[in-house]
């Protein structure tokens, strides 16, 4: 699957197949949008945060390789006794406002208490899914690192949703802060599965191929990164 398969109407028939909502009235409402890769060893930055918009009335779509899981220090390390934090996917109408993370950098903090897996066997296999807990945890939505592209998510989030790319960062904020300033400070953020999008392209094309992150492999070109997607076909 490329990213260019990765378009406006895929996300809309995804939204539609789990009963969500985008916004779709007037520009700069923004759609913030996380793709969940199926791996749950990796340690790399493997997932999408997408940004989906009007603007003159025309859909854009932007996308950024990140995280949607804790990284593999965290994994082993844990922060709380009851395991490290795995957001659950899910719809979160107005659930981020713009804040600082740990004090110091912009970013999108949590505003809300959200569902959470808590994985705690240190085997450094995500789990994904068991008892859910409803907990204000500071999961944000912020950078890695503040300069260059990082490879390795490690400390860069023990649940967090996290760009991979400084550049790639500095384009999200300044598309939330145009939102800000026409829609207000609260945002929504829907986390989907590559599963999720994987039936939505199915769903338009001919075939039995089932869609499936391999991977992500980011370059810098400039100022913008470039995600590739192999093809799996089951």
């Amino acid at each position: 699957m490329r990213i260019s398969d990765i378009t406006p109407d895929v996300l809309f028939r995804a939204y539609a197949a789990r009963g969500w909502k985008p916004f779709t009235e007037g520009d700069y409402n923004l759609n913030i949008i996380g793709i969940r890769a199926d791996d749950r060893k990796s340690n790399t930055f493997n997932d999408l945060i997408c940004l989906l918009y009007k603007t003159d009335g025309r859909w854009v779509l932007r996308k950024y390789a990140a995280t949607t899981d804790p990284g593999l220090y965290y994994r082993q390390n844990l922060l709380n006794p009851r395991g490290t934090a795995i957001l659950k996917d899910e719809y979160y109408r107005g659930a981020f406002g713009i804040g600082l993370h740990h004090g110091q950098s912009r970013c999108l903090v949590q505003t809300k208490p959200l569902p959470l897996w808590r994985d705690g066997n240190r085997d450094g296999v995500l789990d994904f899914g068991g008892k859910v807990s409803e907990e204000m945890a500071d999961i944000h939505i912020h950078r890695a690192s503040a300069s260059g592209t990082s490879k390795l998510v490690d400390r860069w989030s023990a649940g967090c949703q996290v760009i991979a790319s400084s550049a790639d960062w500095a384009d999200f904020m300044r598309v939330v802060d145009i939102a800000a300033k026409r829609w207000g400070g609260a945002f929504s953020y829907a986390l989907f599965r590559e599963q999720d999008l994987g039936r939505s392209l199915s769903g338009s094309q001919a075939g039995g191929v089932t869609a499936r992150f391999a991977g992500v492999l980011v370059m810098l070109a400039m100022g913008l990164a470039i995600a590739v997607f192999r093809e799996m076909i089951l």
